[in-house]
């Protein structure tokens, strides 16, 4: 078995036992039967549970930022970026909840293992609201808060999708989402 292939099914396993358990009752047990790989092996690969769901999570993370990325440097100006990235965003959970439901699940423990850096959708949602600030397209003048109502606004409807209080597909209220994202920034 290869390096990789073992390294790639032990990660499909986290995600899927996180979703479904949570961090704290998955075990490395848990972990390694559902791999189809020993616990010795599993160690081989990574220290701790933490630092498996901390790389995990930083993976997933960091990729959903360079999607935000991507999908925001596309449009013109801030009304346009957020409506863009809401839409991708509520895609993407319609169509890969495994790893929209880790990052939800996950978010709070893997957060307090690292610090949010620049692999995070924090700086991606905070520069496109300076920038905005910057040109006087909006009045809202604190971009550290724009950054964290707008990825609540984001995240918070997901939650309530895989709760069962709001029906699903999240795609479905993408456009309210996206309106109640401009009215908390435009006033």
């Amino acid at each position: 078995m290869s390096r990789t292939s073992a390294i790639a099914r032990i990660k499909e396993a986290a995600l899927s036992l996180v979703v479904e358990r949570g961090v704290g009752p998955t075990t490395i047990r848990d972990l390694a039967h559902a791999a189809g790989v020993s616990e010795g092996a599993l160690y081989r690969h990574y220290a701790t549970k933490e630092d498996l769901i901390r790389e995990l999570f930083r993976e997933r993370y960091g990729a959903f930022a360079h999607r935000l990325e991507l999908v925001q440097a596309k449009e013109k100006g801030l009304r346009a970026k957020l409506r863009a990235i809401v839409r991708d965003t509520c895609r993407l959970f319609d169509e890969d909840q495994i790893s929209y439901r880790f990052l939800l699940l996950a978010q709070h423990e893997a957060m307090r293992l690292f610090p949010p850096g620049p692999e995070s959708p924090v700086p991606v949602l905070r520069g496109m609201i300076a920038a905005a600030i910057r040109t006087g397209e909006i009045k809202f003048r604190n971009a550290d808060l724009g950054a964290a109502l707008i990825l609540g606004l984001m995240i918070q409807p997901a939650v309530s999708v895989v709760n069962g209080t709001l029906s699903g597909p999240l795609s479905r209220h993408a456009d309210e989402m996206a309106g109640a994202c401009e009215r908390t920034l435009f006033k």
